[in-house]
């Protein structure tokens, strides 16, 4: 089946982070499995979920995007997510002060990642 979307998803396997609440209090790790101009398609670890609206962080990139889940696809027990990003700036160009938290999460090493695992980690979309 053709991706049928303008511009086209380009095939990639990346590293990045999610984060979402007001100033990022909440942050999973997850696999970036293609990614355009206009959207990603992303998975999860089993069983993690997230909010409809969310910033997406491209580790390898250091691009952070703000998104939303247009569509939800469960294969064999991981959930993949289609993205659409209204927009996208680099890390290190983020002026916004209340965006430098997105700094903080990229960061952060997967180490100190699993020391947070005591804060809820996923929240159904609504």
């Amino acid at each position: 089946m053709d991706d049928q979307r303008q511009p086209g998803r380009k095939r990639v396997y990346l590293r990045g982070k999610i984060a979402y609440g007001n100033n990022g209090e909440f942050s999973l790790e997850c696999l970036i499995q293609d990614i355009s101009a206009t959207g990603a398609r992303i998975s999860l670890k089993k069983n993690e979920f997230i909010p409809k609206h969310f910033f997406l962080i491209d580790l390898q990139s250091s691009m952070v995007y703000e998104a939303a889940v247009m569509w939800i696809r469960v294969r064999q027990t991981i959930p993949q997510f289609g993205l659409k990003f209204s927009s996208a700036q680099r890390l290190d160009h983020l002026s916004n002060p209340k965006l430098q938290f997105l700094k903080q999460i990229a960061g952060r090493t997967d180490k100190r990642d699993r020391r947070a695992s005591s804060r809820p980690r996923s929240i159904p979309m609504a």
